[in-house]
């Protein structure tokens, strides 16, 4: 029995990049019904799947039992897809197909050159939706009337998930829902509540450092941290920015800085307090009023002790993994030497 336990992907194998619409047809089967590809089928919002064959061909009888359980498989017609038959042989006739048939136990409606088989299968032939290297060849078409996919000697797992990728369904296919991803979306705010740009965000392993940046422009979707990020287990979130430590520092920032150690005008707020810390002692001095000149005048490009420019308030963020849950993590950051907004 075709089972599919898992949502497929899938990639068509004809040559052509862009699905071509195929052409109708009206044939007549080996029991004298009527079948227009149309308004019998497309129009109803079914796939149609034809194979292309001619009696006697040796690789269409030797698949013909498995195409046979194919089309059992997704209803015998009676569900979301139909199957064809159609002779490339202008002397095959719909009596001698019914034989020919009957012995291999298929019950797919057919057509012989008298019942118009041969000239629906032309377009096919001619090489109009993929290069044709004889029979068996299978088409399918999906109700918007593209063939999705054409291919001589085809493997029918592959048409199988050809047939899948149209949206039918059949009584004896299990289908599993899209799985629905964990996404992270995230925003970063300095001591001022203002939006900071250019963040780098790394995805690492808590315990073995494996490591992998990430681009948090859009939101962050993960189906599987296996398959997208090989290697981690425990997830955290690690936060980068690189600065000039000039940017965002001036006279205004060193009049503060000064009125606070002079106490006529104390910083309270925590976070303004760390930025005024220059050196990284936990205090706001005298020295860091003088490191913060020198960054202003040029006379030095970077902090003592090589701190950082930015610093995060949150970091290294553990990150539980609960599918289909959605996560929004805000970050605060502190700009050293902006006290003044």
């Amino acid at each position: 029995m075709w089972r599919i336990l898992a949502t497929i992907t899938f990639i068509s194998c004809c040559s052509k990049s862009i699905a071509q619409f195929a052409p109708d047809f009206t044939i007549e089967d080996t029991n004298g019904e009527v079948h227009n590809l149309y308004s019998d089928y497309l129009d109803q919002g079914k796939t149609v799947v034809l194979k292309l064959f001619f009696v006697g061909c040796p690789p269409c009888t030797n698949i013909a039992p498995e195409f046979q359980e194919l089309y059992e498989t997704w209803g015998a017609g009676q569900n979301d897809v139909e199957f064809f038959e159609l002779t490339t042989q202008s002397s095959n006739v719909n009596d001698q197909i019914a034989v020919y048939l009957g012995e291999l136990g298929v019950t797919v409606p057919a057509s012989g050159i008298d019942g118009g088989g041969y000239d629906a299968s032309e377009p096919y032939r001619q090489g109009e939706f993929g290069s044709y290297w004889g029979t068996p060849s299978f088409a399918v078409i999906n109700p918007a009337r593209e063939v999705v996919y054409f291919k001589s000697n085809s493997n029918l797992e592959a048409v199988h998930d050809a047939i899948l990728s149209t949206g039918a369904v059949g009584p004896g296919i299990i289908t599993e829902p899209d799985p629905i991803p964990t996404s992270f979306t995230f925003d970063f705010t300095d001591q001022w509540n203002d939006p900071v740009d250019d963040v780098s965000v790394f995805i690492e392993d808590l315990n073995n450092g494996t490591s992998y940046p990430i681009n948090v422009s859009d939101t962050l979707k993960i189906i599987s941290l296996e398959d997208n990020y090989p290697g981690i287990e425990n997830p955290k979130f690690r936060f980068e920015k690189i600065g000039d430590p000039s940017i965002g520092v001036s006279g205004l920032d060193l009049i503060t800085i000064r009125k606070h150690i002079l106490g006529i005008d104390l910083i309270t707020n925590e976070d303004i307090l760390s930025a005024g810390d220059a050196n990284g002692d936990a205090n706001v001095s005298g020295v860091d009023m003088i490191t913060f000149q020198k960054i202003i005048l040029n006379i030095t490009n970077q902090f003592p002790n090589n701190l950082p420019v930015w610093t995060f308030k949150q970091n290294n963020i553990n990150t539980g993994f609960q599918m289909g849950m959605h996560n929004h993590i805000s970050v605060e950051m502190i700009k050293r030497g902006n006290v003044r907004n």
